[in-house]
């Protein structure tokens, strides 16, 4: 062992060489003794202290290695202490009951024993009988829970619940509710609701609800819907629906609605109607009506109208029509008419007309009229006639109120009918160019090619 100086022996400095060193025994009895001279003798010239008297005292192998005295094997003393002769402190301490007491820093090739004892210790490692695990600082729960495994700060601190798993800082603080699995930083923190799954910052924090499932940064935090799935970023943030899936940032966001479908960047957020499903940016965004399905961004985006299918870039957004169809994009965008069917692009745009069917583009754009039907593109664009069916390119494309109860066939058939045209309540008109020839069918008069038989104004100023 390295060299000790051993200074509470006696004061060797200031005694003569005549004066003696001597082992008392508990009771201060004088044991053995030795002079000092004898003493510093066999210290000196490097041999070690041998003789009788010297291994009397119960001292062997003491040599003077420049810094203090060494012992070779072991040295029995009661009550030791030695000193930093530097500071004039003192280093280490063993007292009467075996306690050591060091001002410095203990090495050692290992410890023995549990550490149970420790204090002070940042990061320590806690197993119980519980068979719960915690590594970190204030990890681990309330005492008594049982197989909860906590590994970081604060991880699962404060949790009163079983079956927990926390991994990362504050993950799983103040649990309440049992299996919560929570990795990430204060990931389910507070939460309350049974059977939960948070991976991501703040995943599940707060939560209320049971059978959550929460991936991502901030999803589902303050959620109180039971069963929930949350992937992404603030997905299913305050929601309070049930059954609820939304995937994407920001989908079902401060939902409020049950059976929600929720995919792509915000989704059927600040959703309030039911059986709803948005998939796309922005489907069925802040939409009210229930049961609607809305396919492609913004899709049914602010709908108020019940039972709407929507297809398309736009498609029934802002449509405020009960059981609208809309197919293409912006079909039926600001619909206003029930039970109306729009496909194509902007198809039924604007509608105020109720059972509306429109194919093509731009058809029925700006309809008011109800009961009417148009195929083909700008067919009926602005017709304001109910019950009217129009075929063709610009069939009906700006028919008025009065040229209701007809069938307009053909490219520009009845495009500009407007109030005073004397056509009968019910014709076929077949045009494919802006000659006067057609082929009409009147009530009353029957068939007539030309312009002899419906003596009429025609639609673009000739007669027949």
């Amino acid at each position: 062992m390295a060299g000790v100086k051993i200074t509470d022996l006696t004061a060797l400095d200031s005694a003569h060489s005549a004066d003696q060193l001597v082992v008392v025994d508990a009771s201060n009895n004088s044991t053995h003794k030795i002079s000092k001279a004898a003493f510093l003798a066999g210290v000196a010239d490097g041999t070690g202290l041998d003789s009788a008297a010297v291994l009397a005292l119960g001292l062997q192998n003491i040599a003077d290695s420049g810094d203090g005295v060494v012992v070779a094997n072991s040295l029995k003393v009661s009550g030791l202490t030695i000193d930093d002769t530097a500071g004039g402190t003192s280093a280490l301490t063993i007292d009467s009951a075996n306690n050591i007491s060091a001002s410095g820093i203990i090495t050692a090739a290992k410890f023995l024993g549990d550490g149970s004892e420790l204090s002070g210790i940042e990061g320590g490692v806690t197993v119980d009988a519980y068979q719960s695990f915690a590594i970190g600082t204030n990890a681990g729960g309330v005492a008594g829970t049982e197989h909860v495994i906590a590994l970081g700060y604060g991880a699962a601190k404060g949790d009163s619940a079983d079956n927990v798993i926390a991994i990362g800082e504050y993950a799983a603080y103040n649990n309440g509710v049992e299996d919560l699995y929570a990795i990430g930083f204060y990931a389910g923190y507070e939460n309350m609701g049974r059977d939960v799954v948070a991976f991501g910052i703040d995943a599940g924090k707060g939560n209320q609800g049971d059978q959550l499932v929460a991936i991502g940064e901030d999803c589902a935090v303050d959620n109180t819907g039971d069963y929930v799935v949350a992937i992404g970023d603030d997905a299913c943030e305050d929601n309070t629906g049930s059954y609820v899936v939304g995937v994407g940032k920001d989908a079902a966001e401060g939902n409020t609605g049950d059976n929600v479908v929720a995919l792509g960047y915000q989704a059927a957020e600040n959703n309030t109607g039911e059986h709803v499903v948005g998939i796309g940016n922005d489907a069925a965004y802040e939409n009210t009506g229930d049961h609607v399905i809305a396919l492609g961004d913004e899709a049914a985006g602010y709908n108020t109208g019940d039972h709407v299918i929507a297809m398309g870039y736009n498609a029934a957004n802002q449509n405020g029509g009960y059981g609208a169809i809309a197919v293409g994009t912006g079909a039926a965008e600001n619909n206003k008419g029930g039970y109306a069917v729009g496909v194509g692009k902007q198809a039924l745009k604007g509608n105020r007309g109720g059972f509306v069917a429109a194919l093509g583009y731009n058809a029925g754009y700006d309809n008011r009229g109800d009961n009417s039907t148009f195929v083909g593109k700008y067919a009926g664009k602005y017709s304001k006639s109910d019950h009217v069916i129009a075929i063709g390119y610009q069939a009906g494309y700006n028919a008025d109120s009065s040229f209701g109860n007809s069938i307009l066939i053909g490219q520009y058939a009845g495009k500009y009918a407007v109030s005073g045209s004397t056509l009968s309540d019910l014709k076929v008109d077949i045009r494919y160019n802006d000659s006067a020839g057609r082929l009409a069918f009147d009530k009353s008069q029957g068939w007539s090619i030309g312009g002899e038989s419906i003596q009429t104004t025609d639609i673009d100023g000739g007669t027949f």
